[in-house]
């Protein structure tokens, strides 16, 4: 960390270590306030967000008051955010879509249905209020349907095309989407549940719906190390598959998207050649943690001001 003085007063300068120190102290704040203010766990905010946007707002006073200001190496956010979506594309199965039935498919035309609808929506607010469409791509189904981990990961691609407070935008609206939802569907799930007295049951017929238990296998440094070496693979073939589609096409395809696709490829084939045994439970490991480090470092360097 260096510390210079200039016209915003004291400048703290953190590197990417330092970053990411501040993105996990501001990830246990969270949870702490998580702890005490139990509507936020009701309405499923994430600790990460919650912390990242107390940080931010204390960031926002002392350059508004002129008291300092903070600035982050944020290197790290994209390895992380790109772990993460890896992690999505190892837990999707071919033969788990199948097993899911007419139900799944059906549930699938109504959630496409749904995201076309809000970024339709989006874009035709942005428009008719005169704002940049994208603005509301970020504020439709980016976030709407893709929560704060899309939403940090595509509106940072939006900020590398030109459009600033990208990242800001994508992240608000996906934190009102969380509260707004947790705000109707609680009373509504309630309601149904109250109505039609349901109640839990044992679930039976697991493997018939690709259902997995979480593996009780001792987590090693081996089998750490391996299911890294796995992602560090798929995340340099899904980076180098963005990048040829972007020069080659000229499409915006975010790196996270082919490290997304890559993983997809190799679980249904490895599922079918049996060729590295892949621990599901350590994958989810892996993602959450992933998942919470990124968050936390996007949101702490959100620039409110």
């Amino acid at each position: 960390m260096n510390i210079e003085f200039s016209k915003l007063g004291i400048v703290l300068n953190f590197d990417m270590i330092g970053t990411l120190a501040i993105g996990l102290l501001s990830l246990y704040l969270g949870y702490y306030i998580k702890g005490k203010a139990k509507f936020l766990d009701k309405f499923g905010i994430p600790a990460a967000v919650i912390g990242g946007i107390v940080f931010a707002l204390v960031h926002l006073v002392m350059r508004v008051g002129n008291i300092g200001a903070v600035e982050f190496n944020t290197t790290l956010l994209n390895p992380f955010m790109i772990v993460f979506f890896a992690t999505i594309g190892l837990g999707s199965s071919v033969e788990g879509l199948k097993k899911g039935g007419k139900l799944l498919f059906f549930f699938w035309l109504l959630a496409s249905f749904m995201t076309i609808m809000q970024t339709t929506i989006g874009v035709s607010i942005a428009k008719a209020t005169g704002i940049n469409p994208l603005f509301g791509v970020l504020a439709g189904s980016v976030s709407m349907t893709g929560g704060h981990g899309t939403a940090g990961a595509f509106g940072q691609t939006v900020e590398a095309l030109g459009v600033s407070s990208g990242l800001s935008v994508a992240l608000a609206s996906a934190t009102f989407g969380l509260v707004s939802g947790g705000l109707i569907g609680a009373p509504l799930g309630f309601r149904l549940i109250k109505k039609y007295g349901l109640k839990p049951e044992e679930l039976i017929n697991r493997e018939e719906i690709a259902i997995e238990e979480n593996s009780n296998k001792r987590i090693s440094a081996e089998s750490i190390l391996k299911h890294v070496a796995v992602l560090g693979v798929i995340m340099t073939l899904g980076i180098t598959l963005s990048t040829f589609v972007s020069k080659k096409y000229g499409i915006a395809l975010p790196p996270y998207v082919g490290a997304m696709f890559v993983a997809i490829i190799y679980n249904n084939l490895n599922e079918r050649l049996n060729v590295i045994e892949m621990d599901r439970n350590l994958i989810e490991i892996i993602g959450e943690v992933s998942l919470n480090v990124f968050l936390s470092m996007a949101l702490i360097s959100l620039k409110l001001w």
